[in-house]
């Protein structure tokens, strides 16, 4: 690790490469806060602030350790298998360095994780849509909204598969959605945070201004 250039602060740091580039606009991105759908919801849940900042606290020392334990173990293994290729490093994980009892819980943990993220992030998208994007236009589909939420449910889940099926990294796909979800709500939203009150044609037009910044 002390001889290796991916673990050099230098080699970071030095501008002069177009990697640091990336890695610096990268941190910028990922120390904005997203504000995605799940996690308004769950703050509009809570019954006072303390509980959503005892939340809040809470997940941010879990979520510490557990990106700490995922770093230490990714250099434990880049340190065994230098050469491995990124798309098989938890084939080898699960695979190569499990015994049998904890493959299964690794694959039942990993298939629960992200089978409650894509139901957070489906349920809460399909009440958007049928909520504040058809009511207020007064478009009605079905006349029942609980139907026209599951429909929408159903939608969404067929686009992120196929979206799934795309070529390029996780990293990449990650920061091709955001790029159409952050400029267009969290912008606008973080401002009204910070106290920049503004009428409803002016939030709409930047939000537009947002979406067209990232379609061109």
């Amino acid at each position: 690790m002390t001889t290796n250039k991916l673990f050099d602060l230098g080699e970071v740091f030095d501008f002069s490469q177009p990697k640091a580039f990336y890695y610096l606009v990268l941190f910028f991105y990922v120390a904005i806060p997203g504000f995605g759908p799940p996690i308004f919801q769950r703050i509009a849940m809570a019954k006072d602030v303390f509980q959503v900042r005892r939340s809040f606290v809470i997940a941010a020392i879990t979520c510490t350790f557990i990106t700490v334990s995922i770093c230490w173990i990714s250099i434990l293994i880049y340190v065994k298998q230098p050469n491995l290729a990124s798309n098989d490093i938890v084939k080898y994980l699960v695979f190569n360095n499990a015994y049998p009892e904890l493959k299964i819980l690794i694959l039942v943990s990993v298939m629960a994780m992200v089978m409650s993220t894509a139901d957070s992030y489906i349920n809460s998208t399909s009440v958007l849509v049928v909520h504040d994007i058809l009511g207020p236009l007064n478009v009605k589909i079905l006349g029942n909204k609980l139907i026209e939420s599951r429909l929408f449910s159903a939608l969404i889940g067929i686009f992120s598969i196929v979206l799934a099926f795309r070529e390029g990294s996780l990293m990449q796909m990650l920061i091709g959605t955001s790029s159409f979800y952050m400029p267009v709500v969290t912008v606008p939203f973080i401002m009204a945070l910070l106290g920049f009150r503004s009428t409803g044609k002016s939030v709409l037009l930047g939000m537009f201004a947002g979406f067209l910044t990232v379609v061109l």
